[in-house]
């Protein structure tokens, strides 16, 4: 074989080499860029860890002026569409709020959680939230989610079409309440040690009754420290909460 031919040769081996790298390493990122974008779009507003079986529902309150809920009944106040005073069921929801351009002090927005038990055995509920954060502030320190207060309004259960009374301040419940932080990787206990069957009769299902208020109390400072007068600082700002931690384990 000819030196000439030789050299042919070894240019059509490299070149043949490059091309097969290239497309592996084309096809790769592909791939990942594909797994990137599905992993994105699976988001979840509900993230379930659970040893037991389950169904669970996360329903919104509909109030013409949003203020939420008060008097806190299921049976008969759910609804298919956005009805005023009614609770309807977020379909694959990836978080609490769809848009708060519109939120002013004062304002509630009320949630449900529908957990349904599909065997006997004793279990517990555990609820955390997270991913709160906020965009369009100026300053750091005036985040609105920092005027933002959470909380637990009632825990039932539902046997037939009767509801139990509130019964979140009973062993072994334990629940929080607060404003949220400035840090947007902070995590918020909302409810512990919920049983998943009533402890005092039969029950079909527990709720969880929610809340987050926009209370306004909370104005913000000025630079020297000094509160103001009203909400202004809030102005144009959005709340984003998007996790909603939910761990059922067997009752020790």
């Amino acid at each position: 074989m000819t030196k000439m031919h030789k050299s042919v040769r070894f240019r059509f081996m490299m070149t043949s080499t490059f091309y097969v790298v290239f497309s592996l390493f084309t096809l790769s990122t592909l791939l990942l860029a594909w797994f990137t974008i599905r992993n994105d779009n699976d988001a979840r507003l509900i993230s379930a860890i659970t040893e037991l079986d389950a169904n669970y529902e996360l329903y919104i309150y509909h109030h013409p002026y949003d203020l939420g809920d008060t008097t806190w009944q299921f049976i008969g106040e759910t609804c298919d569409e956005k009805v005023d005073y009614c609770y309807q069921k977020l379909e694959d929801p990836k978080t609490f709020f769809e848009k708060t351009e519109s939120i002013a002090p004062s304002m509630k927005f009320s949630f449900v959680l529908k957990v349904t038990p599909l065997n006997d055995g004793l279990g517990k509920i555990n609820l955390s939230l997270g991913g709160v954060s906020s965009t369009g502030y100026e300053e750091e320190i005036h985040k609105i989610q920092t005027a933002f207060y959470y909380s637990v309004d009632k825990i039932s259960y539902i046997h037939g079409l009767n509801e139990t009374n509130d019964i979140k301040d009973t062993h072994p419940i334990t629940y929080q309440s607060g404003h949220f932080s400035l840090n947007d990787s902070d995590i918020y206990e909302l409810a512990s040690d919920i049983p998943m069957h009533y402890l005092y009769g039969d029950s079909d299902y527990v709720l969880v009754y929610f809340s987050f208020y926009f209370d306004p109390e909370i104005k913000g400072v000025d630079p020297y420290g000094e509160p103001y007068t009203d909400a202004n600082v809030f102005m144009n700002q959005m709340i984003e909460i998007k996790h909603l931690w939910m761990i059922l384990s067997k009752m020790t």
